[in-house]
């Protein structure tokens, strides 16, 4: 995709150089009709591509791309990538006046902003560097600043997900039977982990239990079904 991105600064760096663009202005031809055309040509010839490597990802059947949900998923980043990649790509055409080297040097550009990053912010957020604090505050910059980076990120949180919920599905049917979370089994359950399981606990039971007069404490489901008291 870094090559792919960098194939539109070609002719916006021709146009600015050859003057054409200039010429076009003084003709009477208004800067919005001129920016607009160009992105909507562009755009148009990038989700072509886009298909292209959405099919590609159907006949190699990639596991965790390979469902039809998924495939729309990968489809949808893909567009809305190429939403924002155009207008970067038009603005970065300025520093440039060779055609071929600002193709070089802005797929060395996207390289780093879309490879570089997202291995900086992984290994950042890796627990055991106590820096995940960083980590998270660099993915938000990143994330605003290179359309790249923000493509990387969204195909990998797809891969992960799938794979989460993969192996998740062989316990589905446990999870819809279980009546009590594991967690909550003991009065003194960490609350936090009750809370994510959809149970509380509370020092203050709200359905009385056989000794109304002494102050109890409880686990209770959503909706006030007694687990347990004490």
């Amino acid at each position: 995709m870094s090559i792919v991105s960098a194939y539109y600064i070609l002719f916006s760096i021709k146009d600015h150089v050859s003057k054409s663009k200039h010429l076009q202005f003084v003709s009477g031809v208004e800067v919005l009709t001129y920016w607009g055309t160009t992105y909507l040509w562009d755009y148009l010839t990038f989700v072509v591509i886009a298909l292209a490597m959405v099919v590609t990802l159907v006949v190699f059947q990639e596991e965790s791309f390979s469902t039809g949900v998924q495939i729309g998923r990968v489809l949808l980043v893909i567009l809305c990538f190429g939403l924002a990649m155009l207008p970067l790509t038009y603005l970065l055409s300025f520093f440039f006046s060779i055609p071929a080297s600002g193709y070089t040097r802005l797929v060395m550009v996207n390289v780093i902003t879309g490879l570089a990053t997202l291995i900086i912010v992984t290994t950042f957020k890796a627990p055991s560097l106590d820096l995940v604090d960083v980590g998270k505050s660099l993915e938000w910059v990143f994330l605003v600043l290179f359309p790249l980076f923000s493509l990387g990120t969204a195909i990998s949180n797809l891969n992960s997900n799938y794979n989460l919920l993969k192996a998740c599905e062989p316990f589905r049917n446990q999870c819809e039977n279980q009546t009590e979370n594991v967690c909550c089994s003991s009065l003194k359950a960490d609350s936090e982990l009750c809370r994510l399981g959809g149970w509380s606990y509370t020092t203050q039971p709200s359905v009385p239990h056989r000794y109304p007069a002494v102050p109890g404490r409880g686990v209770y489901r959503d909706g006030g079904q007694l687990s347990g008291l004490e």
